[in-house]
């Protein structure tokens, strides 16, 4: 009789993928046989469908992109009001931009910090980025561009102060 010695396998990760992907949206993907190869290769008879099954699941990366969105805000004026010689209007509310008089939507906004704060990549290379988007043509042609030229000491260079300079410089 031959002893082994005892030990512990190592489980596989049964569900581990579901649980990644459980919070994204789903689409179905169903792959078939083209309607004029539906024949049977041994008889020549029609084939039936009769089922289908899972094959696997993958994540497509899908690059950024750019669209407009274009906020109105209806009016409502009260017939009454205006029937009694006092007209009333009100406008509906709108939240305010995160940056004024800015293209910048929120989400922009955030997507430029994370690059440049959190994954360290320089204004230089997000303005390349950029330009691949057809921003930077569109920016040239304003008459004002509001910049921040925010100065970083990144090696704590002795005798070096930051200074944070905010200008809105004509082009």
């Amino acid at each position: 009789m031959v002893e082994v010695e005892k030990h512990l396998r190592k489980r596989k990760n049964v569900g581990q993928r579901e649980e990644l992907t459980k919070d994204f949206p789903h689409s179905k993907v169903l792959h078939t046989i083209d309607e004029s190869k539906q024949i049977c290769e041994k008889c020549g008879g029609p084939m039936v469908k009769v089922g289908e099954e899972f094959d696997r699941t993958e994540v497509p990366f899908i690059p950024a992109s750019l669209k407009v969105i274009d906020h109105y805000r209806e009016t409502y004026e009260c017939r009454s009001c205006r029937k009694q010689g006092t007209p009333y209007m009100e406008k509906a509310p709108v939240p305010y931009p995160p940056v004024l008089h800015s293209l910048a939507s929120a989400s922009m906004v955030a997507w430029l910090f994370h690059r440049k704060f959190e994954l360290g990549i320089p204004l230089y290379r997000q303005e390349k980025e950029w330009e691949t988007l057809g921003l930077k043509q569109e920016l040239l042609n304003q008459e004002y561009l509001h910049i921040d030229e925010t100065h970083v000491q990144v090696l704590k260079e002795a005798g070096r102060k930051n200074f944070i300079p905010i200008c809105a410089a004509p082009l």
